[in-house]
Formats: structure tokens, C-alpha cells, sequence
């Protein structure tokens, strides 16, 4: 049996195989069927790539596998593009809460679309926050365990909140963060064609709690930058005469609105921000958070922090046609 996350390097005696083959490192007395079949129920990464099973590997390459775990097919109706589940009300997003990776530190949590991070003062708003005690008992967790939320999802970014399982792990996650030795990778999708990879250092002023601004003078701190990697040139859902292109966003601290901004700031906007797109249909993410139907194309798909490593798919109904076309080498 494959572990729900699994890694291996690629020696040097398959470089230059392919990736179905190179899974024997896996399954080293499974057939070529078995390993191919690995495709269905995993997501197969290289060097933090999902990557097809025709792919060529190299020696060195790092090899992650991830169980699928993404909300199952039959629970949505695809609408163009966009995941939209029946009905999704607040029912329906608790039941999409789920952990994704844990240990005796951290645990990774998935948070769907539409649902805040943290509780809102004087608001009975849904949020992850509310939500944890319930989900953590689910998992026979620790009465005495009190979780903690280290980083934070905007209401309609989707993917992994984490969360420590003690004040010191709390502090150990800190540590890390401000030592750069966390690294955070975001999928996107957003509109325009980006063909090179983007680095961009501007500093973001926060002080209006609406919109971040991005300031015309590069941040001196590293770990507010963030580097952009196109993945693929594809079509706008629902509108497939607009280009659009899927986007890996790599971050190591990150500040409220980061990547929306920044990305925003190159003539880029994600597909479905209502922020920072002047054309999206709705103005402000109160209007967005309360429409299920609608899909931000922003996803925390990556983490790694120390000897932590967790990754979540997003539930987009056009993820798996999107990763089977990233092109390989």
C-alpha cells in the first residue's frame, strides 16, 4: 500500500525513464499496469510539478505522490470551469473540511472556497476557526490539544490552512517562516498570457483594509516577494475565446492579499477576484463569499516546513484536465 504522501529521488540508473516506469521505485514488484493505475488515484509530482505518466525524469528528481483527495465528482456540476456544488451552502462547506496531512506538530486543513479563515469579532460568520474543535474531534484528537491557526486564506481562496498543535509548535512554525525556511506553493489561474516566469519584489502598503496597494519601490525582505511560474496557456472557463494561463505562485512568508496584488500589479488578475479584477461580475467579497457558485482560481496547493510536507489538489472541475496537459520537459 502506497502512504497517503509518499517521496523518493530518482537515481542514477533511471534517468531518462519515464514516469509510470520510474514509480517501480513505489511499487518495485508491480507491473507497468499497476504503476499506470497510480495516475487514477494519485497525484504524481516532480519537483513540485503534477506531471503526466509519459514525462521524462531525471537523476535527482524528487518524486511526490499524493492521494486524491479532492471532493468526489459526482458531488458537482460543472458549470464551464467552475466546481459548483448543489446547494453549497454552510452545511455543505463544514462537510468539505477535512485533513489533508498531519503529525505530532502540525496539521494541514483543507478550507473550501466561500468560507472565512479566522472567526469575525461580533460577526456569527462561518469560518475554519469555528469549525476546528468538531473537525479535530472527528479525528480522536487530544481533548487536552488546542489547536492553532499559523497562516491565514483569504474567504474565497481555497486549499490548506495549518494549524499547530501547541504553543511551542506555534513558535517553531514562526521560527521557520521568518528564517525563510518555509515555502508555500499557490496554483492560479489567471487572465492574459504570462509565456516567462515572474519575480516580483514590490512592496504592498496594507494599511487600507480593503485593497492591498503595491508601491512602486522594491520590499527589501525576501520573503515578501513572489516568484510566478506559467505551467500552461489555456482558456478562460466559461469564456474560451479569452486566454488565460495557469500560474505556480512560490512564497515563503507572504502578507494579506500577496499574491492577488502582486500577480494584479503585472497586468495579470486571477479569474474570479472580485477585487482586483475590474472586470469580474462582483464587487466585493461579501457579494462573492455568499455566492457558492462563483470560483476564485486561487489555491494553497503546497507546503514544506521542515520535516512537514503536505499537498492538496484543487476541487476545479477542469484540475485534472488542466494537470494531464502541463507540458513536460
Amino acid at each position: 500500500m502506497i502512504p497517503n504522501l509518499s517521496t523518493s529521488t530518482v537515481p542514477d540508473t533511471m534517468d531518462g525513464t519515464r514516469l509510470d516506469s520510474a514509480l517501480s521505485l513505489f511499487l518495485p514488484d508491480a507491473g507497468i499496469r499497476i504503476r499506470k493505475r497510480l495516475f487514477d488515484t494519485h497525484t504524481i509530482l516532480v519537483n513540485g510539478i503534477p506531471r503526466s505518466k509519459g514525462y521524462t525524469v531525471s537523476a535527482g528528481d524528487q518524486i511526490l505522490l499524493v492521494e486524491k483527495t479532492a471532493p468526489e465528482a459526482e458531488d458537482t456540476q460543472s458549470e464551464g470551469g467552475n466546481s459548483v456544488r448543489s446547494g453549497d451552502s454552510e452545511k455543505d462547506l463544514i462537510a468539505q473540511l477535512r485533513i489533508v496531512h498531519e503529525d505530532k506538530h502540525f496539521a494541514a486543513i483543507y478550507k473550501p472556497g466561500g468560507m472565512h479563515t479566522a472567526a469575525i469579532a461580533g460577526k456569527k460568520t462561518l469560518s475554519l476557526e469555528g469549525e476546528l474543535h468538531d473537525l479535530f474531534a472527528k479525528h480522536s484528537m487530544d481533548e487536552a490539544c488546542k489547536p492553532i491557526l499559523v497562516n491565514r486564506l483569504d474567504c474565497l481562496t481555497s486549499g490548506m490552512v495549518i494549524t499547530a498543535k501547541s504553543t511551542e509548535a506555534a513558535s517553531m512554525f514562526r521560527e521557520l517562516e521568518n528564517a525563510g525556511a518555509i515555502e508555500k506553493l499557490y496554483l492560479l489561474l489567471v487572465h492574459g498570457s504570462v509565456t516567462t516566469p515572474l519575480h516580483v519584489t514590490n512592496k504592498l502598503d496594507m494599511a487600507k483594509r480593503k485593497l492591498t496597494k503595491v508601491l512602486p519601490e522594491s520590499d527589501p525582505d525576501p520573503l515578501r516577494h513572489t516568484t510566478f511560474l506559467p505551467l500552461l496557456e489555456t482558456t478562460v472557463p466559461d469564456a474560451p475565446s479569452s486566454t488565460a494561463t495557469l500560474l505556480m505562485a512560490a512564497i515563503s512568508k507572504g502578507a494579506r492579499h500577496q499574491i492577488r496584488a502582486h500577480i494584479a500589479s503585472q497586468g495579470f488578475p486571477i479569474v474570479g477576484d472580485p477585487l482586483y479584477n475590474p472586470s469580474a461580475s462582483l464587487n466585493t467579497h461579501a457579494d462573492a463569499c455568499t455566492d457558492h457558485s462563483k470560483t476564485m482560481y486561487l489555491h494553497h496547493y503546497q507546503i514544506e516546513l521542515g520535516s512537514f510536507a503536505a499537498m492538496c489538489p484543487p476541487s476545479w472541475s477542469t484540475w485534472e484536465q488542466w494537470k494531464n496537459s502541463i507540458p513536460s520537459k
